[in-house]
């Protein structure tokens, strides 16, 4: 018979460290935009700043229209969204380089 004591204590503050924004909380549950991709064709900025309007703030970025890569962190600052998650393709990460 083995006879060890042992003492586990979880740490939730430092396990779940990575799931912090940059002010020090824990981010929220995001909205995935992919749900909103027909009126985000329409007019992205109102989109997005309609999400903000009714209280979300963190999304998903998916199913959005095609924008160059530096406007997309232009558009969700200008409408107040922080992107948590994101969804792409694996096609550019199979390719042989």
């Amino acid at each position: 018979m083995l006879d060890c004591e042992y003492e586990y204590e979880y740490d939730y503050e430092q396990q779940h460290e990575h799931e912090r924004d940059g002010k020090g909380m824990m981010a929220g549950i995001a909205l995935q935009l992919y749900t909103l991709r027909e009126p985000a064709r329409e007019d992205l900025s109102a989109t997005l700043k309609r999400m903000r309007a009714i209280g979300w703030e963190y999304v998903q970025w998916s199913g959005m229209p095609n924008l160059p890569a530096d406007r997309i962190p232009k558009s969700l600052d200008a409408a107040g969204l922080k992107a948590i998650a994101v969804y792409c393709g694996m096609e550019p990460f199979e390719q042989e380089g």
